[in-house]
């Protein structure tokens, strides 16, 4: 019994004391009708409800929100329309081993729309706000330009 309040008070504690925390990062996605999110992202000029300082998400498999660890940051074209993607979002789990990477890939967009992107970039950061244009957006804008 004791042991148990102690891991209660402990946990408490935790919480209280925001030990247990979250990155920050932007959330958002580009469609046709908003390109708020396409780089160059500038998030003075752009809502402020893009940037969630305790960002949370899902898990595969299981139910509620948890603290996410890493920002993460998908840009590319779609294919057929050539029609460019850029998603800034969280994540739990490291998805790459580096910390950026070049491909193709298919995404599932939170409404269940599946995306099928040509070519792009998937870069994960652990540092708050760090999803925004950097040295990695401008990387995979030169590698890109030669992309019809």
């Amino acid at each position: 019994m004791v042991l148990k309040l102690f891991l209660i008070s402990l946990i408490l504690i935790a919480i209280k004391t925001n030990l247990i925390n979250c990155i920050g990062c932007y959330k958002c996605t580009s469609t046709a009708n908003d390109t708020s999110c396409l780089d160059p992202f500038n998030p003075g000029l752009v809502s402020s409800n893009l940037y969630e300082e305790e960002c949370k998400t899902g898990i595969q498999d299981r139910v509620g929100l948890f603290p996410a660890r890493y920002c993460l940051k998908v840009s590319g074209y779609k294919a057929g329309t050539n029609e460019q993607i850029v998603i800034r979002t969280c994540t739990v789990n490291k998805l790459l081993d580096s910390d950026s990477s070049h491909s193709s890939f298919t995404l599932k967009l939170e409404d269940n729309q599946e995306v099928k992107v040509v070519s792009g970039l998937i870069a994960s950061c652990k540092d708050d706000g760090c999803n925004k244009a950097n040295r990695n957006a401008l990387l995979f804008k030169k590698k890109t330009n030669s992309i019809p």
